[in-house]
């Protein structure tokens, strides 16, 4: 049936049943019945009975994952590479997440995140054809996106400062860490770190992702109070683990050069009085 090959192709069905009033008709159970039969499962979370004047509404917050149809269209949507929950371009408050999400765009004067202008083209021609936009075309989903980052020839790629050319891939790749922003420098999956007093994102120097193989690397230490979704977390930076005078002693808030050996303060790794 039409119905099975939605499903079949990965369409998730919605639907409203309006009311003109806010009291029930007697004909809304045989039409509620009705409507759930067409519906994905499961089905009474794909469903709202709602009155007509609130339709609005609901198509105003259809993609935002705080309300009952935006977090099943969140949970299942796919961003670039992995899967991962998308959220209403507008609900990005960081330039960098923002510009990561291949639908969104950042606004520099407005300081906001807005829908990308690429959505608005629903023909492939027309979509590669913007180049204002920097729109390309995802066959996989039949849309019209941003182009991904660094997507450059290898001509084009060193005039973009976030970007370096990879001989290896013969492609253009995004610089690790180049985050101007610590939420976006702490949510990239590749490993970064803020440091604070230099307002700069830095790569993880310590990404090792068991316990022995961490704690052979004399500048690591295996911490398994720290949390963290990435199988390298716990593998932490051993703190003033240098052989160089001069490094250590730039580093005088922790470190100290005692004899030939960069050691750690006495007490600096206290939070509190306690």
């Amino acid at each position: 049936s039409a119905v099975s090959s939605l499903f079949g192709a990965g369409v998730k069905v919605f639907g409203v049943l309006l009311r003109p009033t806010a009291a029930f008709p007697s004909t809304a159970g045989a039409a509620e019945a009705a409507m759930l039969n067409v519906l994905s499962d499961v089905r009474e979370e794909h469903f709202l009975n709602a009155e007509i004047e609130d339709l609005k509404g609901i198509l105003g917050t259809l993609c935002d994952p705080s309300q009952q149809f935006g977090r099943l269209i969140a949970s299942t949507a796919t961003g670039t590479g992995t899967a991962k929950q998308r959220q209403p371009c507008p609900m990005y408050f960081d330039k960098d997440l923002c510009n990561h999400d291949p639908s969104c765009r950042w606004s520099s004067g407005l300081l906001v995140c807005s829908d990308s202008a690429c959505l608005l083209h629903c023909d492939k021609d027309v979509c590669v054809s913007d180049a204002t936009n920097l729109c390309a075309w995802d066959e996989s989903t039949g849309m019209c996106t941003k182009r991904p980052i660094c997507d450059h020839l290898m001509a084009e790629c060193p005039t973009d400062p976030g970007c370096k050319w990879d001989a290896a891939k013969s492609l253009c790749v995004e610089k690790v860490c180049q985050h101007q922003t610590e939420s976006g420098c702490l949510s990239d999956p590749m490993g970064c770190v803020w440091k604070s007093e230099e307002d700069h994102c830095t790569a993880r120097p310590c990404t090792y992702t068991s316990k022995d193989s961490c704690e052979l690397d004399m500048a690591c230490k295996w911490d398994v109070t720290v949390a963290g979704t990435q199988p390298w977390a716990p593998c932490v930076a051993q703190p003033c683990a240098t052989t160089d005078a001069a490094v250590c002693q730039a580093d005088s808030r922790r470190c100290e050069w005692v004899g030939n050996s960069c050691k750690v303060r006495p007490c600096v790794e206290y939070l509190d009085e306690k």
